[in-house]
């Protein structure tokens, strides 16, 4: 399924980074990691749901039916809402953490844990932006790239977290995040650039 390997992605890193955090920090850490996480995955939630689910059949009827412009103008316009809704959803999610802080949360290691949350907004804006070569390998029929990708990226993830958090604390389990994201989107461009020259020499 077209959701699997970002899902599981996801449920490993929201669970590893925070065994990791809880281990060596203490659970107030895993509090606001969590905290921040969940208003940071807006990012991810919004355009998942209003972007890539609407266009994803569209872009994939067109590709089966070998309408290579049309597929190519879809998958353009793909990526420009992908960003408009980063970007939106991003200053979404700013505003909300900060009027939370403002009204609702007093706990100090919250307000001192607040880059934390940028952050994560960058790592769920790599993940968004993931979804764009992701949908290229999909409609190409290249699931197993798609879970390789997802697995390997796991590996530096969680090597990361294991160096990172007992020195740095919170703030080297959001960069963790960070390289998950960024690895897994140069894997999946790398490869959706490859199959697609390897199509164009076939043809």
């Amino acid at each position: 399924m077209y959701y699997v390997p970002v899902t599981a992605t996801l449920m490993i890193a929201a669970l590893y980074d925070r065994q990791t955090l809880d281990r060596y920090i203490g659970k107030s850490s895993v509090g606001a990691y969590t905290f921040f996480y969940t208003i940071a995955n807006i990012v991810v939630a919004f355009p998942e749901a209003g972007v890539a689910t609407v266009m994803s059949p569209r872009i994939i009827a067109a590709y089966a039916a070998n309408d290579l412009m049309e597929y190519h103008r879809l998958m353009r316009q793909y990526l420009v809402r992908l960003n408009g809704s980063i970007v939106i959803t991003g200053v979404a999610a700013i505003i909300a953490a900060k009027l939370a802080l403002k009204y609702f949360v007093r706990e100090p290691i919250y307000h001192e844990s607040l880059p934390v949350f940028y952050i994560l907004l960058i790592a769920n804006a790599l993940l968004t932006l993931s979804l764009w070569p992701h949908q290229s390998l999909y409609a190409r029929h290249h699931d197993t790239s798609v879970v390789a990708v997802s697995i390997l990226a796991v590996v530096p993830y969680i090597i990361l977290n294991l160096l990172m958090v007992p020195r740095v604390g919170i703030i080297g389990a959001a960069w963790a995040n960070v390289a998950l994201q960024g690895f897994t989107l140069a894997g999946k461009l790398y490869l959706s650039v490859r199959i697609k020259g390897a199509g164009n020499r076939q043809s």
